[in-house]
């Protein structure tokens, strides 16, 4: 573990993912991505976002033996079982791309008890080293965390009584030289996957 933070509450962990499980990422992700959508939180569907200028795609839950390998270690570090996270979700940012502050959680009234409920958790990977830019910063607990390939960030914002951590408001900076790339797993309340 490289820092803990309690409020909010951010576990920086190096050496989550070796160089080759990194690359192997992006190499499978590189030819499948499409412009970052946001959830507009009028309708609860994607659109496209401003402040959201990254690409990314998402494996499905256990879509091949590397992604599944990832879910289980991300599932024993953080306590979840696998079945609550969305697919691995990976996230490429060219150059002066950015996601600005935001909540990864939802607006209350767009919680879906079928799927999962409430997103509780976000554990996000670094895939490479950036040249220059592109750190995660938590503004205000004056964090801000600079990529580094196959270290990670775990940060939890929702409880069991269902309050949810307004300090977790985060964002990822512009970058400045090279291009980023991440792999982030959202953590739900339940199992997505059962039926009812």
């Amino acid at each position: 573990m490289l820092s803990r933070n309690e409020k909010p509450f951010v576990l920086h962990l190096d050496s989550v993912l070796s160089s080759e499980e990194c690359d192997e990422l992006i190499s499978l992700s590189r030819s499948r991505l499409q412009p970052s959508r946001v959830v507009d939180t009028g309708s609860g569907g994607e659109r496209a976002g401003s402040g959201r200028t990254s690409r990314s795609m998402a494996f499905r839950f256990r879509e091949i033996e590397l992604v599944e390998r990832i879910e289980m270690r991300i599932a024993e570090l953080t306590g979840y079982p696998a079945e609550n996270g969305e697919g691995l979700q990976i996230l490429n940012y060219g150059l002066g791309e950015e996601y600005r502050p935001h909540f990864d959680f939802f607006p209350p009234h767009m919680v879906n008890a079928d799927k999962g409920g409430q997103r509780v958790g976000t554990f996000l990977i670094y895939l490479n080293d950036v040249a220059e830019g592109g750190e995660s910063v938590f503004s205000k607990a004056g964090l801000s965390i600079v990529p580094k390939k196959g270290s990670a960030i775990y940060f939890h914002y929702a409880n069991e009584q269902g309050q949810l951590d307004r300090l977790s408001v985060h964002s990822s900076l512009p970058v400045k030289k090279g291009e980023k790339w991440a792999a982030a797993k959202w953590i739900r309340e339940r199992n997505i996957y059962q039926s009812y």
